[in-house]
């Protein structure tokens, strides 16, 4: 029963760290747009 849970919660953390990851580039991707930096866009 814990290696399940141990399982689920390092599925659910790597799933974490990948959204916050994805967000930083949507930002990243929205400010530089905004700059007019579409290079970088």
């Amino acid at each position: 029963m814990r290696a399940h849970l141990a399982g689920k919660s390092k599925v659910r953390d790597l799933a974490l760290t990948r959204a916050r990851a994805l967000i930083r580039h949507c930002a990243d991707s929205i400010r530089a747009t905004h700059r007019q930096q579409y290079e970088l866009a």
